[in-house]
């Protein structure tokens, strides 16, 4: 059937008492909906114009208005793609520790339609007018231990045809689309991958000496760039790879899909190709560049912002945001760099502090209500998804069967006593009654019911956008109580 084109057309096809029943019982499941994204935990993140200064700000204003990819996403995936090509030559060193413009970072996708996989494609694309030899050779993906990421560090072949002076063979980008898998190697029993990633990260030497022709890489330049959903990354990131400093040396990112395009874009051909060799002789010019520096416009900023950003946090959240002043560092020698300065500036801080501060949200918003007890977290999640209730004979059934009841039984009490779960009894097979978990019922809300425009504004995921219902409803029952024309939507 065709969609109606107006209200009045709409109302003219169903039975007038029944659609505005029906309505009202939309606007109850919008009312809800807002209600719980009010009361759930920290709102989306939003990204500061801050962040699009120099060349990644007139990238972004290039593609986003022809790309469902998120912004932020793809201003994170060109700030850490870029670094891999600059590589390790440009430098600031801290209290001993050698920072570079060498980042990991990952795109969390709200869901699994977040549009991550395009920003990827939108900034490869890019990055192939600039040097696709290098990406060609130098982009790894299908991390498996840390003694094969060595070794392919080590084997890393030279790009025939690069456009830039001869990279060295461990200057690399690291693409991995199904994060969940890297952690899952990293939970692995004597896994060496977490240890070297870490590594890395601090741009150290990569040794792996427990094999019988031990292998090390001595300069290594490996830049990072992964993809997860929000459900798994909750799901897979254990408070081991939490508390050992694995996971706070990546800036996560939160996603979602900023528009509908169903005829897809692309930017004009003349615009991508003088921003890319705008962009190569900008690379070129970092790779000249030695050491970095602070200018004076930016040190009165950087002091008064990194007691904040030094602020120890708790919990899950404190631990992921742990090395927020490195972070903004080497983001702020990024934005240098892309403005062909070996100083950073203010401009070039503000911009760091913006992503930072992105990251930083994204965090809150992903792991603010998680508990810090990955088992107690999945009852939680479970319990969740069940709203009826799980007995304890499910529950063990849903967690594989294998879970003991001497750390199942704590978990539990955690929940409970932290007011997320509540104990019920109810009657069993035989007049036997069982114990069911139940998530706890929310507070209801005290705040109105969401406008026609708070609906439109909000930019929600938009794979599935509100319905305006409530202003659907109310205008319906204008229709029927008066002679009037019919409203036009």
């Amino acid at each position: 059937m065709r969609p109606p084109n107006d209200f009045t057309e709409w109302v003219a096809r169903g039975d007038g008492e029944a659609v505005a029943e029906s309505l009202e019982a939309l606007a109850d499941v919008a009312r809800a909906s807002a209600a719980a994204d009010s009361v759930s935990g920290p709102a989306w993140p939003e990204l500061s114009s801050d962040a699009l200064h120099g060349l990644p700000g007139e990238f972004i204003a290039m593609v986003s208005p022809h790309s469902e990819a998120d912004p932020a996403a793809l201003l994170i995936d060109f700030l850490v793609s870029v670094s891999a090509l600059i590589g390790r030559g440009p430098f600031m060193r801290v209290d001993g520790a050698r920072h570079a413009a060498l980042e990991f970072a990952v795109v969390v996708g709200r869901t699994s339609r977040s549009r991550k996989g395009t920003s990827r494609a939108v900034v490869r694309h890019m990055l192939d007018r600039v040097d696709a030899a290098f990406f060609e050779a130098r982009t790894l993906t299908g991390l498996g231990s840390g003694e094969g990421l060595i070794q392919a560090l080590k084997d890393s072949p030279a790009a025939e045809g690069e456009t830039h002076h001869a990279a060295p063979p461990a200057q690399v980008l690291v693409h991995e689309p199904e994060f969940s898998r890297v952690l899952a190697v990293c939970a692995r029993e004597g896994g060496t991958l977490s240890a070297v990633l870490r590594s890395a990260w601090d741009s150290a030497c990569l040794r792996v000496i427990t094999r019988k022709d031990p292998i090390s890489v001595r300069e290594p330049h490996l830049c990072l760039l992964a993809h997860v959903t929000l459900e798994e990354l909750r799901r897979m990131l254990n408070s081991t790879e939490i508390a050992n400093g694995f996971a706070n040396r990546f800036l996560f990112v939160a996603a979602r899909r900023s528009k509908r395009l169903p005829f897809g874009g692309e930017a004009s051909a003349e615009r991508v190709y003088e921003f890319a060799d705008k962009l190569r002789e900008t690379v070129a010019h970092a790779q000249e560049i030695t050491r970095i520096h602070w200018a004076d416009s930016a040190r009165d900023l950087w002091r008064s912002f990194y007691e904040a950003l030094s602020d120890e946090g708790d919990g899950v959240v404190g631990a992921l945001t742990a090395r927020a002043e490195a972070h903004t560092l080497r983001l702020a020698i990024i934005y240098a760099l892309l403005d062909r300065s070996a100083f950073i500036e203010q401009a070039h801080l503000r911009a760091a502090i913006a992503v930072w501060e992105y990251s930083d949200a994204s965090v809150r918003y992903i792991f603010g209500s998680c508990l810090g007890d990955p088992l107690a977290q999945r009852i939680l999640d479970l319990v969740n998804e069940r709203p009826a209730g799980l007995s304890r004979t499910e529950l063990h059934k849903a967690l594989g069967g294998s879970t003991p009841a001497q750390k199942l039984n704590p978990a539990i009490q955690t929940l409970v006593a932290k007011n997320l779960l509540v104990r019920v009894k109810e009657g069993g097979t035989g007049g036997r009654s069982r114990e069911v978990l139940r998530p706890k019922e929310p507070k209801k809300p005290n705040s109105p019911a969401p406008s026609f425009g708070s609906f439109a504004s909000s930019g929600p995921e938009s794979d599935c956008v509100a319905p305006p219902v409530d202003e659907l409803a109310r205008l319906y029952r204008s229709v029927e109580d008066t002679d009037a024309p019919e409203p036009r939507l």
